[in-house]
């Protein structure tokens, strides 16, 4: 059951929809405590088109206007894979190449992990139905049983926390000088291999992450702690946990 995690991460831009920058200046309304017309009509010329533009760029981060530049992924301690598209191609090739690496894995007792789940798997969901791309498998609802999400295990559901920041807690190498807010910036200058591998360095921290909170690679420091971790073992070995747990029930 080694392979039986998968650990995602994608990268998204503002709506490339024609007309949206348009429509979001449009629908635009002054602050209420702006009362003269004279007050009203400077909001508009000098503050409205940057207001604009930051409600713009922030589409990147709603499904239902966004959309996905890059995916990568990893299965278990299998090599991170990920695939990119430029904005001159369409979302469906990100989507379809994802899609197609999961219908050719072992999805039998997959569990998801991602850093937000809340942000990865809906922002998926969310653009598979409208490219009309149906998933090979279910995708699961970020409390369900098949996910894991870190943040929420280190933080609480109601807190946030970057990636990068628990990498360095944990001693883990996080972010080497790109962040997220670059991925639209670094689109506009044709900077796609790099954003590909940022995405990727990302599932790689994400993992690194999650088998240490997990203890998946711990070992015994000293004699009194391998005496305990060997009567522990034991006990689980009388129990049959390791056999249910081979079987993929645990």
């Amino acid at each position: 059951m080694a392979d039986n995690f998968l650990y995602i991460d994608l990268e998204s831009v503002c709506s490339q929809q024609p007309g949206i920058k348009e429509q979001i200046l449009s629908e635009l309304k002054p602050p209420g405590n702006l009362k003269k017309a004279e007050t009203i009509a400077k909001w508009w010329q000098s503050q409205a088109p940057s207001v604009a533009e930051e409600a713009y760029l922030k589409t990147a981060l709603d499904g239902t206007y966004g959309e996905i530049i890059s995916i990568a992924w990893a299965f278990g301690e299998q090599e991170v894979q990920g695939v990119i598209r430029t904005l001159e191609e369409p979302e469906t090739k990100v989507l379809k190449a994802f899609y197609d690496a999961l219908e050719g894995a072992n999805t039998d007792y997959l569990v998801w992990v991602a850093y937000p789940i809340r942000f990865d798997l809906p922002f998926l969901l969310k653009r598979s139905i409208i490219n009309n791309i149906r998933p090979p498998v279910g995708l699961p609802d970020e409390r369900s049983k098949s996910t894991f999400c870190p943040m929420n295990w280190w933080h609480g559901w109601h807190q946030c926390g970057a990636l990068d920041a628990l990498c360095k807690a944990l001693g883990i190498q996080g972010k080497t000088g790109m962040t997220g807010a670059d991925v639209y910036p670094y689109v506009l200058q044709g900077r796609y291999d790099e954003i590909l591998e940022y995405n990727k360095n990302d599932v790689s921290m994400l993992r690194q992450v999650h088998e240490r909170i997990t203890f998946k690679n711990w070992a015994p420091s000293d004699n009194e702690e391998i005496a305990l971790a060997s009567e522990e073992d034991e006990k689980l070995t009388k129990a049959g946990f390791f056999d249910v747990q081979e079987k993929g029930k645990l």
